[in-house]
């Protein structure tokens, strides 16, 4: 079988995000919110595969940011949910972190190989 070799940090990106979506899963099964059914699915299939390495993870990025800008702080409303709400928020933060890392550590490898 053919494996697929990503780096630490996007294994981290993954495994985080995974963390996030568990806990969203979590506020779901203990609140139901009606206005939750319009979290955003992002379709990724028209143009995914004809972005370089580098443009998935900084469009990636750009996901996550605006997840986290646009996302509604239902724990105002709702206290009963503000710890899981915070896991959601630290999680998609720290995907975001790992996959800044990843870009940062392949344009150190760009670098260091044209020198």
């Amino acid at each position: 079988a053919h494996k697929l070799l990503i780096s630490s940090e996007i294994h981290d990106a993954y495994y985080s995000l995974l963390l996030a979506e568990a806990w969203l899963g979590v506020i779901l099964d203990n609140l139901y919110e009606p206005a939750l059914d319009n979290l955003p699915i992002v379709n990724t299939e028209h143009f995914w595969d004809t972005l370089r390495y580098t443009e998935k993870v900084d469009w990636l990025i750009a996901q996550i940011n605006k997840m986290v800008r646009e996302t509604v702080d239902f724990s105002q409303e709702y206290p009963e949910i503000e710890l899981e709400q915070g896991f959601v928020y630290k999680y998609l933060v720290e995907a975001r972190v790992w996959l800044e890392a990843d870009l940062k550590r392949k344009n150190y490898e760009n670098i260091s190989t044209t020198e």
